[in-house]
């Protein structure tokens, strides 16, 4: 689905606030939500309102406050949770409509389409083909020290799920989160499949994976990145902006598709490229709706956009370098003597070149439709 820029309607009329006009002279049925179209959707009848709100959140309709709060008096939720402001909260929207219903039926049909490619790979005895030392140092230490890093970045989105401050932006970054779950649960179980085609040469035990992902340099940068969006950072609104719009769109790009998907095939690992694809879906859905919500709503909200785009612009300044670091740490597994040897043997373009067309691939569809600025050539370089 193209990414594309739309002007919400706002507020939780259509056209016209109703209260006070008789019964009588009002024949005509008023939503509780502006449509993003002209009717509702199913999505919309579906997600909009499911849960109770107060009507301090802009854009609810319950009255009052929360019955309940936390020990020492801290609201359930409340606007403070994060810098960013809105109008109405409430006027996002998944382009893509996923609720529970659609989620768990496209997860479902993903996996069973997955079971008989893997099927198929099986009765040709593909795993054959895959080079020894792909499958000793890569399959079973890299590749697999990344499923850390999704299930490190899923358990930071458990409290920006809590914390959001309306029901259809949790939709969507709850099913964002266990997006990434299953990213992890797809790496472990790629590994899990080869060790059962291959008992005596394949071991899928995540120690060897903890051990690199803990200790080792390639991902020294990518661990303290995550604890501290984990642990440290409490703002949902900063923890949504890092992940979707600079961390997972660069250097989870980097490791699946300029690493993975480029190099496997080089190794005989027909394997790998079975499970890229869903990896894939998940990036463009998160990619279109943290586009509206982003892009849309918060900066180009007609009272707090200028702000809201200040604030992302710290963001950005704050946590890019971070997530670039990431990068050059992970830019040693390039170095490799195997892979260069690889690479070279086919002419293949070298990361850094295809990391900087990311780039700036990433600067015309993320930043430049609100304003915000980066320098490419000292990201460039602190990639390198």
């Amino acid at each position: 689905m193209a990414i594309k820029k739309v002007a919400p309607r706002r507020g939780i009329y259509p056209d016209h606030d109703p209260q006070g006009e008789p019964l009588p002279g009002n024949r005509e049925l008023v939503y509780f939500a502006k449509p993003r179209k002209k009717k509702l959707s199913e999505y919309e009848k579906l997600i909009l309102y499911a849960q109770p709100n107060p009507e301090w959140v802009p854009g609810g309709l319950d009255w009052g406050d929360y019955p309940s709060k936390f020990t020492g008096g801290r609201d359930t939720w409340g606007n403070y949770f994060t810098e960013l402001k809105c109008q109405d909260w409430f006027a996002f929207r998944d382009p893509h409509r996923r609720w529970q219903y659609p989620y768990v039926s496209e997860k479902a049909d993903e996996w069973r389409s997955l079971q008989r490619r893997l099927s198929s790979y099986a009765e040709m005895k593909a795993w054959t083909s895959i080079d020894d030392w792909w499958r000793d140092e890569i399959l079973t230490k890299v590749w697999g020290g990344f499923l850390h890093h999704e299930y490190g970045v899923f358990n930071a989105m458990s409290s920006v799920c809590r914390d959001v401050l309306s029901d259809i932006i949790r939709a969507a970054t709850c099913t964002g989160a266990f997006d990434l779950l299953d990213n992890s649960q797809m790496i472990q179980m790629q590994r899990l499949y080869l060790s059962k085609l291959l008992p005596d040469q394949f071991k899928a035990d995540v120690d060897s994976t903890r051990e690199l992902w803990e200790k080792g340099d390639i991902y020294a940068p990518a661990i303290k990145l995550v604890d501290e969006l984990w642990d440290e950072t409490s703002d949902h609104g900063e923890i949504l902006f890092v992940i979707y719009m600079v961390h997972e769109a660069l250097y989870g790009r980097y490791v699946r598709e300029i690493f993975m998907e480029n190099h496997a095939g080089l190794f005989g690992d027909s394997l790998t490229g079975l499970f890229l694809p869903d990896m894939k879906r998940a990036d463009q859905v998160a990619r279109d709706w943290s586009f509206d919500l982003f892009h849309n709503i918060l900066g180009n909200d007609p009272e707090f956009g200028p702000m809201n785009r200040k604030i992302m612009q710290a963001w950005l300044d704050r946590w890019l370098p971070k997530t670039l670091a990431c990068v050059q740490a992970f830019g040693a597994v390039f170095e490799m003597p195997e892979i260069k040897k690889a690479r070279e043997a086919v002419g293949l373009e070298k990361q850094e070149d295809r990391f900087a067309s990311l780039l700036e691939d990433w600067k015309k569809k993320f930043l430049d439709p609100i304003e915000l600025q980066v320098d490419l050539q000292k990201a460039k370089q602190l990639a390198a």
